[in-house]
């Protein structure tokens, strides 16, 4: 049983005797490995030196009276050494642990009594590595990694320098204190490959850097590591498939390192730009690196990660890099597999595109390599190549695209042009001559067409591309003139007479007419075509149903573009009659209807004449009922009458629109404009209707949302409708309660719709929210917020005045006056609060009101109930006393009607201060009982 000293070492890789790798443990070995690797001890040496005997006679020895000092020393050192070596030996042959420690703590005590006994030891270097081995041996990595400090400090010229400070790193690293354990193994590296650890300290440097996210650090190790492990296999960088030769020469241990060292250094990219960052480090490190094995790795993890586009991306670095390596295809087609795996059938496209420009047979690359010998290469370069131009070629088929067209055309020409003879070609050519064809290059087309049809015995469609040919002859001979026409006839001669002999059972009269049809269309030969294919409607010999569809086609086009519209439409109808035809039905032919009565309403709009333009645009959807012009049609009349201002019909239109199309996205606008046609023909209700769904469309802006809710508030009102004007003014507050001034007279008026509506408590509270909010305006406060948060104050304190009015004084009298006076101050503060606005025409009624409270308390009081059973004399005391306390609230008064009064002074004369006049009057007649001269006065201050 292997002791836990042992299990030790072995987790820590150093189980070996000064300095040598008696463990078996290789340069190979990653961290991981290094923690689960089994140590094979070889079996002892029967001719082994006894060590235990040599312990005693030392021992012994030291037991002596001291002699030489300089021996017993040196008999110390050795005593200690083969306590180590014994520890060793017992710990190998399974001894029991604590004899096995006894060693070693024998071993620590005489290492220690000598460093203590001599400081200046000439072999105390030697002694401190001793030292730090037997406190390892025992269990005590901490004591052994601070001995191994002080190796490291004291001597750095030692013989055991680098396996210390190895050592060191090993320890540090298991505590994970990665920057000291850097540190040391960065040591082992600067002494360079002399030191055995060297390439070992260089890994686990590497992996010390890494674990610190020092990446730059981490490369650069792991690069010359790898670069070490290369060369040692015999790769060299200039030889293109050396990397992959080597990697077969080495060891499965060298392998192994290999593998991990390429693995950290793909994470270590990964974490980084990826391959832009290996592009950097072979350009800085003058490209002595394996190039294909880091490119390869990286891609290798990212696939693994399935970051595919990642892997692309990492596949193209290495090919970008090394364009002419002879793994460059191979690699090429791992960015089309790592984009196919990610489904970006776009990325896989262009890649395939490079693939091609790359290895091409006129590329660069050949001048490397011999296309004979790379069938690896040729045979995707055929494939990627049929590839492309089916896509390609497809999509031009499905979009008209004229770039599409002339990429599928480069890519069958390409083809033909490097396996001209190859059995694909025949389709290749035909498909080519199709695109050329489509694309009005009919001579070009002609040739391969023929090529298609007479080069490749046995081809299946031969017939189809001889006739195809034809066609595209009679095509190309529309353009010519002169005498290159007359030669080109005569060729077409030749060419019909050689396909006449060759497929005789070919049908020809019908089609070809036809075609030519098409053809003259195709061209921009409308009057042309309108004669051929007219002449294919009216022939003896009806001519099938499809080609009868196909003129009609032809004759609705040609009128179309010749901009006779009804003539195109007529022609479109007849073609519907028909059933349509394989390109042209259902709605697409429905479409065509439609566009023609469209245009003959834009025509009439132009014209001036509305009625007509109308009348044509709401045609649209009887004639056409299957095409989707029709809700576009439908609209363009209802606006078209909008913009005349015919708001009956408008309305009209608009509401069959809402209701043909209920889904359509043009109903936000027919919304929008329903309501200002409803508007403007006096129908304000349903104006307000349509402004409230404008206001909830979806996605609205906010400025015509709070437009749609006032002029639907407004509208509400103007149609009599207070409830709903009620509630869009609420909404109206609550969507947009700012700018303040604005929302304050929506809140008046919804306090106005509610005094009408009779209902106090809603009034109530928006005359408390115009308070409130005026209160709280800040900066936003301006005359207008303050007058109508005046008017609210001056009306709420109105049912306060009339509480205190309702308290009738009775006996007892201090009961009574007590809620009197309560209610009293309650309406005064109310009053107060209303003057405090600084309101003219509110302060005047406010003064006049708290006048009129005092001097109603002063009343109150002289008509207050008296106590029964009062004497006569009582009674005149009891009046006379009232008549104390009432005389302060009458004074009162009379200087608050005084205050009223006199704010004539100051310009200001008005009902409340023409009554607080009438009340001074009664009050003091002798003063102001001249009412003559004081409406002299007032004339004058007016």
């Amino acid at each position: 049983m292997t002791s836990p000293a042992v299990v030790h070492l072995i987790m820590f890789g150093w189980l070996w005797p000064f300095g040598g790798s008696g463990d078996g443990v290789t340069d190979a070995d990653t961290i991981g490995d290094l923690q689960k690797r089994e140590v094979e001890i070889p079996a002892a040496d029967p001719q082994a030196v006894d060590h235990r005997a040599a312990l005693e006679q030392y021992r012994r020895y030291l037991e002596l009276p001291e002699g030489d000092p300089v021996t017993r020393l040196e008999a110390m050192r050795r005593l200690g050494d083969l306590n180590l070596e014994v520890g060793e030996d017992a710990s190998m042959e399974d001894s029991a642990y604590q004899q096995e420690m006894a060693f070693h703590n024998d071993a620590i005590a005489l290492y220690e009594q000598l460093l203590e006994r001599q400081a200046d030891y000439s072999k105390a270097d030697q002694v401190l590595y001793q030292l730090s081995r037997a406190y390892e041996s025992a269990g005590r990595p901490e004591q052994a990694l601070i001995t191994l400090d002080r190796l490291v400090a004291d001597f750095p010229a030692s013989a055991y320098i680098a396996e210390a400070q190895f050592r060191r790193g090993e320890i540090l690293f298991a505590r994970k204190d990665y920057f000291a354990a850097g540190a040391a193994f960065a040591a082992v590296v600067a002494a360079g490959p002399v030191s055995s650890y060297y390439e070992q300290s260089l890994y686990k440097y590497g992996w010390a850097q890494f674990k610190q996210a020092e990446y730059d650090r981490s490369i650069h190790a792991f690069l010359d590591l790898l670069e070490i492990r290369m060369t040692a296999a015999g790769a060299d960088p200039s030889a293109p498939r050396a990397e992959g030769e080597a990697l077969e020469r080495m060891s499965r241990p060298e392998r192994e390192l290999v593998d991990d060292t390429l693995r950290v250094l793909a994470l270590t990219f990964s974490y980084l730009d990826g391959p832009e960052t290996i592009d950097a480090y072979l350009s800085a490190r003058g490209g002595r690196d394996s190039t294909y094995l880091l490119y390869d790795s990286l891609g290798s993890l990212y696939l693994s990660k399935e970051r595919y586009l990642d892997a692309a991306e990492a596949y193209a670095g290495f090919v970008q890099r090394e364009p002419f390596h002879a793994l460059a295809p191979a690699v090429s087609l791992q960015v089309i597999e790592s984009y196919k795996a990610a489904r970006f059938p776009g990325q896989v496209l262009e890649a395939k595109e490079r693939f091609v420009e790359a290895y091409g047979l006129e590329s660069d690359y050949w001048s490397f390599h011999d296309p004979a010998q790379r069938v690896d290469v040729i045979e995707p370069l055929k494939v990627n190549l049929t590839d492309l131009a089916q896509h390609d070629h497809a999509e031009a088929q499905t979009t008209g695209s004229a770039e599409s067209y002339a990429r599928a055309a480069d890519w069958y020409k390409r083809f033909l042009a490097y396996f001209p003879t190859d059995p694909d070609s025949a389709q290749r050519s035909f498909l080519l001559g199709e695109i050329l064809m489509e694309t009005a290059v009919y001579a070009e087309a002609t040739e391969y067409y023929l090529r298609a049809a007479y080069d490749y015995p046995g081809y299946e469609r031969a017939a189809e591309a001889a006739y195809a040919g034809l066609l595209a002859s009679r095509a190309h001979l529309k353009a010519l003139r002169g005498q290159s026409r007359t030669q080109w006839q005569e060729q077409q001669l030749r060419q019909a007479l050689r396909f006449a002999t060759a497929f005789p059972a070919h049908p020809q009269s019908a089609p070809v007419l036809s075609d030519a049809a098409e053809n003259f269309f195709d061209s921009g030969q409308f009057d042309e075509a309108l004669v051929v294919a007219g002449s294919l409607i009216n022939r003896s010999v009806p001519a099938a149903p499809e080609l009868i569809g196909v003129a009609w086609t032809v004759t609705g086009h040609s009128h179309f573009d010749l901009q006779h519209y009804p003539r195109a439409e007529r022609a479109y109808s007849e073609l519907r009659g028909l059933g349509g035809t394989e390109l042209l039905a259902g709605s697409a032919l429905d479409d065509r209807i439609a566009a023609a009565v469209y245009r003959q309403a834009e025509a009439a709009q132009q014209s001036g004449n509305v009625n007509a333009a109308v009348n044509q645009f709401l045609r649209v959807d009887a004639a056409a009922p299957q095409s989707a012009m029709r809700a576009t049609a439908t609209y363009d009349a209802a606006s078209l009458l909008v913009n005349v201002a015919q708001w009956e019909l408008a309305v009209e239109v608009l509401q069959r629109f809402r209701r043909a199309y209920p889904d359509h996205e043009l109903n936000p606008e027919v919304t929008q404009k329903l309501a200002v046609a409803y508007q403007q023909s006096g129908d304000a209700g349903a104006a307000a209707r349509e402004f409230e769904q404008v206001a909830a469309l979806a996605g609205v802006s906010s400025e015509v949302e709070r437009e749609a809710l006032w002029n639907a508030a407004e509208l509400h009102e103007q149609s009599g409708d207070s409830a709903a004007a009620r509630r869009v003014w609420k909404s109206f507050v609550r969507e947009f309660p700012q700018p303040l001034a604005e929302v304050m007279e929506v809140r008046q008026r919804l306090a106005d719709l509610a005094g009408q509506a009779g209902d106090g408590i809603d009034r109530r509270d928006w005359l408390l929210s115009i308070v409130q909010e005026d209160a709280t305006a800040g900066a936003q406060r301006t005359l207008r917020t303050r007058t109508l948060a005046a008017r609210a104050s001056l009306e709420l304190a109105e049912p306060k005045r009339l509480a205190f009015s309702s308290v009738k004084l009775t006996a007892p009298l201090a009961d009574s006056l007590k809620l009197k006076k309560t209610r009293m101050q309650a309406a005064l503060d109310a009053y107060n609060a209303a003057a405090g606005y600084e309101v003219a025409d509110i302060t005047t009624v406010a003064t006049f009101r708290i006048a009129e409270i005092y001097q109603q308390l002063g009343a109150d009081l002289l008509a207050s109930e008296r106590p029964g059973g009062l004497s006569a004399d009582e009674a005149e005391q009891y009046d006379i006393l009232l008549e104390e306390q009432a005389f302060p609230f009458e004074e009162k008064a009379i200087e608050l009607f005084e205050v009223n009064a006199n704010r004539t002074e100051l310009g200001v004369y008005d009902a409340w201060v023409a009554k607080s006049y009438a009340q001074l009057a009664n009050l003091m007649p002798a003063r102001y009982a001249k009412f003559e001269k004081a409406e002299d006065y007032v004339e004058t201050l007016l």
